[in-house]
């Protein structure tokens, strides 16, 4: 078992560009503190491709540590145990 979150995004097979394109995208991935006081948020960019699986993937290993994940003090757990993850994206295009 890990120490820590990981949150990738991956480009969706059906939705993947033709063989020599690529999709850039700028996005913000976030885990959210359920008292709004301690969001946990890594600003990413990345060229997505379908010639292999580490370019159709991109996020971070080490997002939040399990230890901060289940603290109640942290507030990223919600009473019922329902965690919130956000991305938010700002620019994505695709090229040839």
């Amino acid at each position: 078992m890990g120490r820590s979150l990981a949150l990738y995004l991956i480009l969706d097979k059906e939705e993947s560009p033709q063989p020599n394109r690529k999709v850039y995208a700028k996005f913000k991935l976030r885990v959210l503190d359920h008292r709004r006081i301690n969001h946990s948020e890594k600003q990413l960019s990345h060229w997505f491709t379908t010639k292999n699986s580490k370019d159709s993937e991109w996020g971070s290993n080490e997002f939040v540590p399990l230890m901060d994940l289940y603290d109640p003090g942290c507030g990223y757990l919600n009473n019922d145990g329902t965690l919130i993850v956000h991305v938010e994206f700002a620019v994505v295009s695709e090229v040839n």
